[in-house]
C-alpha cells in the first residue's frame, strides 16, 4: 500500500494478492484486489472523498454436501466410504482414477471441473457540504459490480456424468446495484449541557441481475471437457433470467444528550419495497433508545472503584423484504406441447400470486449495562433481549393437485431472547503486559406459531429414499431435527413380537423405533423432533502477552450442546455392507447376539445374498436420532507471534514487525466427523446443523513481515 497527501489531500493506493489451496486436491481459491482511496478538501466548506476497488477472483471448487443419493455426490462423504483395500487409480497415477469403482472420490478430484470466475468493482462517491455551523448536506452515490463466469464439467466416471454420458454447463451472471444517500445533519451544544445531534434524509437503491446459462449432455469425448460444448449430442434451450427490485427509504433520527448523563435516540424510517405486494409495499419503523451515566451523577459514591455504571434500554422495530423479485405476482412460464403433430411453446402459469404479501417485522427489547473498575483496568457489559419476527416471509409448499409447488406468504411468529456477556481486564501493567478478554452468549430460539402448519427443510436423498431432515414447529426451534426416535436393539425375536408392530419386518439384532404416540404401530407418524441444533451458549477468551518487542496473542472460541445430524454415520455407523467402508468403533462394538449391545446393530447387506443378514428397510432409509451427535466444541481459532524490529538507524523505515500465526490449529470435541463447526445448508434457516460430507475448515499456518516506510 501507499498513502501520502497534505493538508488538502489525502489518498491511499494499495494492492494485494491472495492464492490459498484447498485441503481438497485440486481446488483453490485466487483473488487479487486493487483500491485507491481519496479525500479531498475542495473548500471550507466542500469536501470530496472517493473509493474504488477492483477484485478479480477465480474460484475451483470440490464437490461436497450433495443430496443426489450417491455418494460419489461429495468428495469427502466418498472418501469415507470407499473400501479402504482398493486401488482408486489406474497405471500407478493418482490422476487416472479407476471410474469402474463406485463412489471413487479420486474421479470428482481429478476429472470434474467446477470453476468460477469473478470480477467485482466497488465504487462509491460522497460529498459534504457545510450549510451552516453544524448543519451539513451530504450526498453518496455508490455502486457494486459484479459478473461472474461458471463452467461446470462433469464426466463419465461420475454420478451426474454416467446418467448423462457426460454433463456441462456454462453460465454467466451480471448482478449490478447502485445506492444514493441524500442527508442533512445537524449537531449543536447548548449552554454547554445540551448536545442535539439529528439526521433527515432519503435513500434509493437499486438492483439490477441477469443471466444466461446453458447445459450439454451426451458427449462424444470429454478431452475438451466445457470448453467445446458443439462436442455433445444433446443440449438445452438457454435459460435467461432478468430482474430489477429497488428500495425506497425516508429516514429521521435525533439524539440528545444531557450533562452526559442522560442520552435519548429517537428514529424513524418508512421503506417501500418493490418486491411487495401492492397497497403492501411501504411499512413504518419506529425505534427508541437510552441511556443513564449514572457515574456523573453527584451523588455516586463509587467513583474511586467504578468509574463508569450506564444503564442502555431500547425498543424498535425492523423489516425484512428478502424475497425474490416478482413473489408476490401470478408469474408466466413456457412449456411444450403438441399441436397438429408439431412440439410448439405454449404460455402457462407457473407460479401462484399472493396479493397480500408484505413486509416480515421484528419487534426488539433490549436492556444493557456497562461497566468499568480501577480506571478501566476491569470492564464489563451486558445485553438481555428479547426479538419477536412476526409475519415470516416463507416459500410454502402446497399440494402436487393445486398445479403448483410452491407460493411466497406470510406466517407465523418466531421468538429469540438471550442474554450476552463482556468481559476484558488489563491483568499485568509492568514489563510484562496482560490483557484477557471474554464473552459468553445465550440464546433460545422458538417458533411460537405457523398457523398450525409444519415447514420442513429441504430433502435429503442419501440412501435412494428423499426426505426431510429438519423442520419448523410451533413450540420447538426453527430447524430442529425431524425423524424416528430409537429405542436400543432388538435382543431377541420375542422382543420383535411383543411390539410395536414394524412392517419393514425386523429382526433380532435390528435397530428398534420408539412408539411415541402410543398406537403400537411403527409408520410415518412416529417421526417427530429429534433434536435441537443451537448451542446452549458460546464463548470466546481472547488473551495477549507483550514484553518488550514480542507479542503473544491467541483466541479460543466454544459451543456447548447443540447437536449436528451427522449424515455419514447412515453408512458407516448403520453396518451396512454393500461394498464400501464402515466405522472400525461401530463394527467392534456391533450386536453379536442378546445382551451383546444395545446400541450399535447386526452388521446386513443392501441386497439378496446367501449367507448375508438383510438389511432392515427402516434404518437404512429413514432419518432417526441414530445419526445425531453432539458437537459441542472448544477450538483454538487463532494464535499469533510477532516481533517489532528495531527500525531506527534506518530513516527510510517508520515501522517492520515480524509475524508468524496459526488458524484452527487444534480442536478438542467428542463429535465424529471432521468438523463440528459447519453446516451443509447454512443458507437455509430451516435446516442448521447438518453435516453431509462438509468440507472441512482449513487449519492455516503463515509467517510475513510487515514495513511501513
Amino acid at each position: 500500500s501507499l498513502s501520502g497527501g497534505d493538508e488538502r489531500n489525502r489518498y491511499t493506493l494499495s494492492a494485494n494478492y491472495f492464492n490459498q489451496q484447498g485441503i481438497v486436491r485440486k481446488s483453490s481459491f485466487i483473488r487479487e484486489a486493487f483500491r485507491f482511496n481519496l479525500d479531498r478538501k475542495i473548500s471550507e466548506r466542500l469536501r470530496l472523498t472517493l473509493n474504488a476497488s477492483v477484485t478479480p477472483s477465480t474460484n475451483n471448487s470440490a464437490q461436497q454436501n450433495s443430496t443426489n443419493g450417491n455418494i460419489q455426490g461429495s468428495v469427502i462423504t466418498g472418501a469415507l466410504i470407499s473400501a479402504p483395500i482398493t486401488i482408486p487409480y489406474d497405471n500407478n497415477d493418482i490422476n487416472d482414477p479407476l471410474i469402474s469403482i463406485s463412489g471413487n472420490p479420486l474421479t470428482l478430484i481429478s476429472l470434474q471441473v467446477n470453476q468460477t470466475k469473478a470480477n467485482v468493482l466497488v465504487g462509491d462517491v460522497r460529498l459534504d457540504y457545510k450549510l451552516l455551523e453544524g448543519l451539513n448536506f451530504i450526498v453518496s452515490i455508490g455502486g457494486n459490480s459484479n459478473t461472474s463466469t461458471r463452467n461446470v464439467f462433469i464426466p463419465v466416471g461420475t454420478y451426474s456424468g454416467g446418467l448423462t454420458n457426460g454433463y456441462a454447463y456454462n453460465g454467466t451472471a451480471t448482478a449490478f446495484n447502485y445506492l444514493m444517500e441524500n442527508t442533512l445533519n445537524y449537531k449543536i451544544t447548548l449552554h454547554k449541557k445540551h448536545r442535539i445531534s439529528a439526521v433527515a434524509g432519503f435513500t434509493y437503491q437499486n438492483w439490477d441481475t441477469k443471466s444466461f446459462g446453458v447445459t450439454a449432455t451426451n458427449f462424444v469425448t470429454s478431452a475438451l471437457t466445457f470448453e467445446n460444448l458443439g462436442l455433445a449430442q444433446t443440449s438445452t434451450v438457454p435459460v435467461t433470467t432478468h430482474t430489477i427490485s429497488a428500495l425506497e427509504s425516508v429516514l429521521a433520527r435525533c439524539s440528545y444528550v444531557y450533562d452526559n448523563r442522560y442520552s435519548v435516540d429517537l428514529s424513524v424510517r418508512t421503506d417501500g419495497s418493490t418486491k411487495l405486494a401492492e397497497g403492501h409495499k411501504w411499512a413504518y419503523f419506529p425505534a427508541i433508545g437510552g441511556a443513564w451515566n449514572i457515574q456523573n451523577e453527584k451523588f455516586y459514591p463509587f467513583k474511586n472503584i467504578m468509574d463508569i455504571a450506564k444503564l442502555r434500554a431500547s425498543y424498535g422495530i425492523s423489516g425484512n423484504q428478502n424475497v425474490p423479485p416478482g413473489a408476490s405476482l401470478a408469474t408466466i412460464g413456457i412449456n411444450k406441447g403438441v399441436v397438429a403433430g408439431a412440439v410448439v411453446n405454449g404460455f402457462v402459469q407457473s407460479a401462484l400470486g399472493n396479493p397480500s404479501l408484505k413486509w416480515e417485522t421484528t419487534k426488539q427489547f433490549n436492556i444493557g449495562m456497562d461497566l468499568s473498575f480501577f480506571k478501566g483496568r476491569i470492564s464489563f457489559s451486558t445485553d438481555m433481549y428479547r426479538k419477536i419476527t412476526s409475519n415470516l416471509l416463507v416459500n410454502l409448499s402446497l399440494p402436487r393437485s393445486s398445479g403448483f409447488y410452491s407460493f411466497y406468504t406470510n406466517i407465523g411468529k418466531i421468538e429469540n431472547k438471550g442474554i450476552e456477556f463482556s468481559v476484558s481486564a488489563l491483568v499485568l501493567t509492568q514489563a510484562v503486559r496482560w490483557t484477557v478478554s471474554g464473552n459468553l452468549s445465550f440464546n433460545r430460539n422458538n417458533v411460537i406459531d405457523l398457523g398450525g402448519v409444519q415447514i420442513l427443510g429441504p430433502s435429503f436423498n442419501i440412501t435412494g429414499t428423499s426426505a426431510s431432515i429438519s423442520t419448523a414447529e410451533a413450540g420447538h426451534p426453527i430447524g430442529s431435527f425431524y425423524g424416528y426416535k430409537t429405542d436400543g436393539v432388538y435382543q431377541t425375536q420375542q422382543e420383535v413380537a411383543n411390539g410395536p408392530y414394524d412392517n419393514t419386518n425386523p429382526q433380532p439384532g435390528d435397530i428398534r423405533f420408539k412408539d411415541v404416540i402410543g398406537n403400537d404401530t411403527i409408520d410415518s407418524r412416529q417421526q417427530t423432533i429429534i433434536g435441537n441444533p443451537y448451542p446452549d451458549y458460546t464463548f470466546g477468551i481472547t488473551n495477549q502477552f507483550s514484553y518488550r518487542r514480542f507479542t503473544l496473542s491467541f483466541l479460543i472460541t466454544g459451543a456447548v450442546g447443540q447437536d449436528i445430524f451427522n449424515m455419514s454415520r447412515i453408512r458407516l455407523d448403520n453396518l451396512l455392507f454393500g461394498g464400501g467402508n464402515q466405522s472400525q468403533y461401530a463394527w467392534d462394538h456391533r450386536w453379536q447376539g442378546p445382551g451383546t449391545s444395545n446400541y450399535y446393530p447386526a452388521p446386513s447387506f443392501t441386497g439378496v445374498k446367501a449367507g448375508y443378514r438383510k438389511v432392515q428397510p427402516r434404518s437404512y432409509t429413514s432419518y432417526s436420532d441414530f445419526e445425531i451427535e453432539k458437537g459441542t466444541y472448544v477450538r483454538l481459532k487463532n494464535i499469533s507471534l510477532s516481533y517489532n524490529l528495531n527500525t531506527r538507524k534506518i530513516k527510510w523505515v517508520q515501522s517492520a514487525r515480524l509475524f508468524a500465526s496459526a488458524t484452527n490449529l487444534f480442536i478438542l470435541t467428542k463429535y465424529t466427523g471432521y468438523d463440528p463447526e459447519i453446516s451443509a445448508n447454512a443458507n437455509n434457516a430451516i435446516s442448521p446443523g447438518i453435516d453431509n460430507g462438509t468440507i472441512p475448515q482449513q487449519r492455516v499456518m503463515s509467517l510475513g513481515i510487515n514495513v511501513i516506510f
